[in-house]
């Protein structure tokens, strides 16, 4: 039965419903239906731009299969200010493409009622949701992610229940976040490569009231304030197993209620500068006497008792087309050792360092890098760099972000740059240096190492690219790249694009990666093992290196090093 604080949306009995069909008909039915009217979506269709619901309507399914909404590019799904008293029922969202928006946006709306809908499949966050008033979610899946499941700012009276799974495959990101505000929160949560929930100060905090199960993932509950704004006021029940750092981190906060069971994982941290303080904690685990207390931490009444039974829990069902595979080893970048978790359907963008977030493509290119600097002598790139080695090297890397750039900046010449169309070579943009890779400001023989991960298939004219590494190189210096290969490798490389012209003609449906500052860059090039000639016979003899250690999932990812010729 619903509650007079949130009205149930009219039955079919009640209001005929408006039936659609497809995307036009959806934008015609939202802008003319009249306040109250019932939306029907039979099909599935797609939207290429953003649709914005500023009047309160009922969205909802036909009866039959779920219709899933695919929203294009940076299209999505939006309800305003003015769509309070609304609702959506029965519906799924997924994206296509590279993005950075969620799927559905709550934009102020009081009211509004979101029951039985599928977020998934998408490279950015599922549900964002700002300055609302008395929302009501119910049996609301967020799975396979790239980024956020959902977050909730300066909502007030918030009552949900969310299930989430496979959640920030694309970056380290929150299950959950709530920033101010209030209300009760119910979870369930697996697979979240950050916190299950993170709980933030904000403007008019109320208090929470937070329900979590969760299980394979970095935190379950992280209550995160400063030192000059503490959290304050919450209460949790928490159920917790195999976290890859701790079950609940409190930092900066005050007063917090916990009752927590956790196993196969730490099961507590109080830390900040501010410390946690007086809380009361009733802590039942397979680790006792593990609790770690920090900072300014204190006056906490804490119940650590060994795990005596474990609650009855129900595992979020999983969505991911590929199975599940973890592995044990050390990262070649920083030299974390832990288990590493296959979180994403492309094999190289997954399996990321609990530490530094590598991904598998750049453990596999800082393994092919250790093989080929120093005599192979150094087993992770922070070992490298601490040893010396590079403090007389020239070394330049192209691009704007990477979990390598700490360890290559100790060379004693260390160039980065990025590409801006219209720049010239050498120019600065932004503070960082540009760079057309087909025609830099380098002089020859400049750079005894080249590194660059995941760049070549982005760039226009790559055989000029390819020849101008060769001329900036040192004689005998390295190119170490990746490109998105896996072994085995295709015959031929593949112009996606013909730029014979001075326009662009697309010859395959366009395809795009994101370009490590938010944004994205077009593929001009898939590339095959005939690359490998084409190299050579530019004198950059190259060789293709698997992943190393002898997983058979992981090894599969390339890195490539090539070595200049004296000729």
């Amino acid at each position: 039965m619903a509650s007079s604080a949130h009205p149930a949306p009219p039955d079919a009995e009640e209001t005929k419903p408006l039936a659609v069909r497809d995307a036009e008909a959806l934008r015609l039915a939202l802008a003319s239906a009249e306040p109250g009217s019932v939306v029907e979506i039979g099909t599935s269709f797609t939207l290429g731009e953003a649709l914005r619901l500023d009047r309160p309507l009922h969205l909802r399914a036909a009866p039959g299969p779920r219709p899933v909404l695919t929203l294009a590019g940076e299209a999505s799904l939006i309800l305003g200010a003015g769509a309070g008293g609304g609702s959506l029922r029965g519906l799924g969202l997924t994206s296509r493409g590279h993005r950075a928006r969620p799927l559905l946006e709550l934009r102020g709306p009081a009211r509004v009622r979101l029951e039985d809908l599928l977020l998934t499949e998408a490279e950015g966050a599922g549900l964002e949701a700002k300055g609302c008033a008395e929302l009501y979610l119910r049996d609301i899946l967020l799975a396979e992610l790239g980024l956020q499941g959902a977050s909730f700012s300066a909502c007030t009276n918030l009552d949900a229940a969310l299930i989430l799974s496979g959640i920030g495959r694309r970056a380290r990101s929150a299950g959950v976040t709530l920033t101010g505000g209030g209300g009760t929160l119910r979870l369930r949560a697996a697979e979240v490569s950050g916190n299950a929930v993170t709980l933030q100060p904000g403007e008019a905090e109320a208090g929470h009231d937070i329900a979590l199960e969760a299980t394979q993932s970095f935190r379950g509950l992280a209550i995160m304030g400063s030192a000059e704004r503490v959290v304050g006021g919450a209460t949790a029940h928490v159920v917790a197993e195999e976290m890859d750092d701790v079950a609940v981190l409190l930092s900066n906060c005050r007063g917090i209620t916990l009752d927590l069971h956790a196993r196969r994982c730490a099961p507590l941290q109080l830390n900040g500068g501010a410390g946690a303080r007086d809380c009361r904690i009733a802590l039942h685990s397979d680790r006792p006497g593990q609790v770690v207390q920090r900072g300014g931490s204190g006056g906490n009444m804490i119940i650590d008792e060994p795990l005596a039974g474990w609650p009855a829990t129900e595992p979020p069902p999983r969505l991911a087309a590929y199975p599940r595979h973890e592995v044990e080893e050390t990262c070649s970048v920083c030299g974390w050792h832990g288990r590493f978790r296959r979180t994403h359907r492309l094999l190289r963008e997954t399996f990321a360092c609990g530490s530094c977030r590598a991904t598998l493509r750049y453990r596999s290119q800082a393994s092919a890098l250790l093989a080929s600097l120093a005599g192979g002598l150094h087993p992770t790139m922070k070992a490298l760099a601490e040893s010396g080695w590079l403090a007389d090297k020239a070394v330049f890397e192209p691009g704007q972000s990477g979990p390598l750039r700490p360890y290559l900046s100790r060379a004693q010449r260390y160039a980065v740059s990025t590409f801006r169309p219209g720049i010239p070579s050498g120019e600065m943009w932004e503070g960082v240096e540009c760079q057309d890779l087909t025609a830099t400001s380098f002089a020859d023989e400049s750079f005894d190492l080249v590194v660059s991960s995941d760049i070549m298939e982005h760039v226009r004219r790559p055989e000029r690219a390819w020849a101008e590494i060769r001329r900036i190189l040192k004689p005998g210096g390295l190119h170490v790249f990746s490109i998105p290969l896996v072994a085995p490798m295709p015959p031929h490389s593949v112009a996606r694009v013909d730029v014979s012209g001075e326009e662009d003609v697309h010859l395959l449906p366009e395809v795009y990666h994101g370009d490590g500052a938010g944004g994205r860059s077009l593929v001009y090039t898939d590339f095959g093992a005939d690359l490998l000639d084409q190299l050579a016979a530019l004198g950059l003899p190259t060789q293709a290196l698997l992943h190393p250690g002898g997983d058979p999932v992981c090894a599969p990812a390339l890195s490539f090093v090539s070595r200049r010729l004296n000729r």
